[in-house]
């Protein structure tokens, strides 16, 4: 009985550190995008840029990039990265990517990793499909990668599915989440007005939310270029 016990416990262990360890890697032709399934089931975007040579520099980059929160004890409590799909209510301090009230009134979500697959649609595309899971209630997100090696392009979008017994409220629920890491952010913006027209201007953004808007609605394209791109 001992042995047998001893046999389990060993099973179930190994079966924790390779699901621990589960890193996808989404490369074109010159970029990659690195998502990792972290220690409390939860995934995260641990890179994202230029495709590297060697892929196991990628595991090397998740770990370098990991930060940890230290309670009082001095234990560390949870690995603080990017998560892959932020939720609302738990431990997302920022704009969630999905906010949702459950049938019960819970505000709060989860998402664990469930599985992955990849397939080959043709000899340039690739799809990748994330599955993940409220574990405490039937809350199913998708999440799709879809690669176009050559183009350098990956398209992505997400799926939503409940199982609860009645309706559920959706308040945010956003095609994709990626982070972009860097020292300082720019702003380019094309504004204009009559005869003006698409004049560029750039600005180094700070922290917090942005808005561009004219204030005339449905006449915003008569007078300013909603056009911008990021540096």
């Amino acid at each position: 009985m001992k042995r047998f016990l001893l046999l389990f416990l060993t099973i179930v262990y190994c079966s924790v550190q390779a699901q621990e360890s589960v890193m996808i890697t989404v490369e074109t032709e010159s970029s990659a995008l690195v998502l990792k399934v972290g220690k409390n089931k939860k995934l995260y975007q641990t890179y994202f840029g230029t495709k590297l040579n060697n892929s196991l520099e990628y595991e090397l980059i998740s770990k370098e990039n990991t930060k940890k929160f230290v309670v009082n004890d001095g234990n560390p409590l949870i690995d603080l990265r990017h998560a892959a799909y932020p939720t609302f209510g738990t431990d997302n301090l920022f704009e969630p990517a999905i906010r949702v009230t459950h049938n019960d009134g819970n505000p709060s979500l989860e998402l664990e990793y469930q599985s992955h697959t990849s397939q080959k649609t043709d000899a340039n595309a690739t799809e990748i499909i994330i599955k993940l899971k409220d574990p405490q209630y039937p809350v199913f997100v998708n999440l799709h990668y879809k690669i176009f090696y050559k183009e350098d392009v990956i398209e992505s979008w997400t799926e939503i599915e409940h199982q609860e017994k009645k309706a559920i409220t959706l308040y945010n629920y956003a095609s994709s989440a990626l982070h972009l890491d860097a020292d300082t952010y720019w702003l380019t913006q094309f504004y204009s007005d009559v005869v003006e027209e698409m004049r560029m201007e750039e600005s180094q953004l700070t922290r917090g939310s942005k808005i561009i808007d004219s204030k005339l609605g449905v006449r915003t394209n008569m007078f300013a270029s909603p056009s911008f791109f990021f540096l």
